[in-house]
């Protein structure tokens, strides 16, 4: 997996910087999650997704809900819940997680600030014309 993940990186930054030779460089690569990458203080709405899978005599139906319990900070909540089955039954899990919600232009200040090229390319998602924004930066070492 990281071979792969480090090939399509190291093709996609030469993509993006075709001028120089990348042969011999090694980069510290950055890949800020989607799931921030699209939300900006401006515009944030709940959301939640529906998650299952089967594998294995295992199973998994969760759902991932992300809303905002103070519109006047910085910060909103995604909580997870889950029903995972195997051979000994099922169980219930909660995890809850608070996350940052930042403007496109702090992220690219913080992230700029860090020593790294900044650069975004458009990700579809899975509604026709929809996209999200994915940061990826790079910093030769």
């Amino acid at each position: 997996m990281t071979q792969l993940i480090d090939g399509a990186l190291t093709d996609w930054y030469r993509l993006i910087d075709p001028p120089r030779d990348h042969a011999d460089e090694a980069a510290s690569v950055v890949l800020v999650h989607d799931a921030v990458c699209y939300m900006t203080t401006e515009g944030f709405c709940d959301h939640a997704e529906l998650m299952e899978a089967d594998e294995d005599g295992r199973a998994l139906r969760g759902v991932a809900w992300q809303w905002d319990p103070d519109p006047t900070d910085t910060t909103y909540v995604v909580d997870y819940a889950f029903l995972l089955r195997d051979a000994s039954g099922v169980r219930a899990v909660h995890d809850r997680h608070v996350e940052g919600l930042f403007a496109h232009a702090t992220w690219t200040r913080i992230l700029a600030d860090a020593g790294c090229q900044v650069a975004t390319f458009a990700r579809p998602l899975d509604t026709p014309g929809s996209f999200d924004e994915v940061f990826v930066c790079t910093r030769p070492v």
